[in-house]
This record gives C-alpha cells, structure tokens and sequence, in this order.
C-alpha cells in the first residue's frame, strides 16, 4: 500500500543537495483523480522553500477546483458544488530532508492543509477561488518579486504561508501591511512589482470572513474614497508618470503603530493625511483629482469607532496598496489609474 501511494500521491522537489516531499492527504476523492492531480503537479516548475509549499497549496487547489464539476460539465468529474476543497483534499503532508553529505536528516515534517476560505457553491464561486489563487501562483504572480534569499522578502512570504496555514483574518491582513513596504521598496528602485487587485480582496474577504462583518467596512464610501487617497498618494505617485503627488513612503509603518496605539492616535493620523492630501490637490494639482470630503471622512471615523482601529486600519492600509477596481479606473480623474 505503501508503494501505491508513493506512485500515486507523492511529489519529491529538489533544492540544491536538500529535498523535499510532497503526499496529497486525501479526503472523498478517487485514486484516479489523485492521480490525475499528482501528475498536473508534477509537470509544474515549482521550486523553493517556502515558495515551494506556497505554491504547491495552492496549484494542487487550482487544479483540483479546474477539475470539478463546478468548471466543466460531463462525467467523471471530482464533486465539489456545495462542498469545500477541504473535503475533497486535505492537504500535503511535507517532510523536508536536509543533506548532510553522505546522509540527509529529517529537519521538518509538517501538514499544508488545503485553503476552505469559503464553500464553493456555484461556477461564481469556483472562478472566484481561481481567480484569488491565479493572483498569487501566475507568471506575474503578485509574490513574484519576492525573493526568499533576502530576509525581509523572506519573512512575508512565511507570513503568507502562515495565512495559508491559519485561515485567519488577522494572518491575512498582517501578510499585506508587509507587503506594502515591500512594493514602495521595489517601485522606489524602479524593480517590478505587482500590487494584490482590490476586486479579487473583495472577492476573498466577503466570502471568507462573512462572521466578521467586513462588508460593512469595505463598502463604506468613506473607507472607499481614504483608500484611494492612500493608493495615489503611494504605489501611483510613485509609479505613474506626471502624477505631481508627494509619495508618502514609510505610512505603512507609521500607521501600523498608530493602530496599535488606539483609536485616538490612528484617527488623528488619518485626518492629518486626509488634510494634506486634499491641500496637495487643491492646490499642486489646482484642484483637478480625488478629494476626500468632509461627509466621507465623518462616515470612516464613525466606522472606526464602532468597529476599532485594528480591524478597519488594517484593512485599510490592505485596500490603499492595492491596485484600483475597474470602477474607479473608470473615472473620470486626473489619476486615472491604468498604468497598473
């Protein structure tokens, strides 16, 4: 039984003299489909460290969710409608060997479970899943930039991992505050890097976290309208040519600290940005783009009083480094935001 599982279930990957095993756990699914899904796998070029576990969590998803009867129509197909992945897979258990010359130790045997944001009810949910993953494990995969030799890039992506292996909201959204220093890093030296789409957050984060009520927060027109301030007074000004807008670097950090400090200091420290933000636009750009109105302003620090700095700044500062929706790209501004 042994042997048929390693033929049927198991990856190996190599880095260097190290090597790594992957074995799909699974839950109600077929031999054949593990199988089938094992082999997709193992054409892939996957590579890394914790890249690695990353992006085989999410690739044995995709392929999974691409094979079911959520995406295509026929027979033989894996049963996933009203179901989550979880069900289908549990997860890759991992054992990490390192070389040791003429034998190799066992450093690390860990479970990746399989990611069950939410249960996949329909095609518009099953493209949603694709969509939220693709962002990630793509050829222009939004972790791309990231580069597991440097330690600060290598601390996001464990956190990322983390995420995956937690589910949790607060992993989520400690994940895209490192992410931001990270874009205004790579823009600042002219190096590629692709921001997280503000639609596809919204599509995890209605569907994930429907108990903590983010709706609520992310669809607030104050939330929406600081968000964009936050967004052209940072990734844009910094990469969109003739933007004529003071980048604000380290207002990630700054505002992390505040939202620990409480509800009076992060509200203090949004308005002051929100006042001369809007004092940049009437005046450097003679009152042509985005403003933030006093109504909109009111409508968030109401929100943060009633449901904290922690939550609504975080999602925030997730929101105001990411790239805009269609609708606002849409506008008619003199930031019209395409360049990304």
């Amino acid at each position: 039984m042994k042997l048929r599982g390693l033929w049927d279930a198991m990856l190996l990957y190599r880095s260097g003299d190290d090597f790594k095993f992957f074995v799909i756990e699974p839950g109600d699914i077929s031999c054949a489909d593990i199988r089938a899904i094992r082999a997709e796998l193992n054409n892939l070029n996957l590579w890394g460290g914790v890249r690695l576990d990353i992006n085989a969590t999410l690739q044995c998803l995709k392929i999974l969710i691409a094979r079911s009867d959520a995406m295509q129509s026929g027979a033989n197909l894996i049963a996933l409608r009203r179901r989550s992945p979880r069900q289908i897979i549990r997860g890759l258990r991992q054992s990490f060997f390192k070389s040791l010359g003429t034998a190799a130790a066992l450093m690390n045997d860990a479970f990746l479970p399989i990611p069950e944001w939410f249960t996949v009810e329909n095609t518009d949910d099953a493209e949603a899943y694709l969509q939220i993953i693709n962002e990630v494990v793509d050829k222009g995969g939004c972790l791309n930039s990231l580069q597991e030799s440097n330690s600060d890039d290598g601390r996001v992506l464990q956190v990322f991992r983390e995420w995956l292996l937690t589910g949790e909201l607060d992993d989520l959204l400690e994940f895209h505050h490192m992410f931001a220093p990270h874009l205004m890093r790579r823009f600042a030296s002219g190096e590629w890097a692709r921001p997280f789409g503000a639609e596809n957050l919204s599509k995890l984060l209605t569907r994930a976290f429907k108990e903590k009520q983010v709706t609520e927060i992310i669809e607030d027109r104050g939330f929406q309208s600081v968000a964009r301030a936050v967004r052209n007074a940072t990734i844009y000004a910094l990469t969109i040519p003739n933007m004529k807008r003071e980048v604000r670097f380290g207002l990630a950090q700054k505002w992390k600290q505040k939202i620990k400090s409480g509800e009076e200091d992060f509200t203090a420290a949004l308005a002051e940005f929100v006042q001369e933000y809007n004092w940049e636009t009437a005046h450097r750009l003679k009152g042509i783009g985005h403003m933030v109105t006093t109504d909109e302003l009111d409508s968030l620090m109401k929100l943060v009083e009633k449901r904290h700095a922690e939550i609504v700044g975080s999602l925030l500062l997730a929101y105001g480094f990411a790239r805009a929706p269609k609708v606002e790209s849409g506008q008619a501004d003199a930031e019209v935001v395409t360049a990304i």
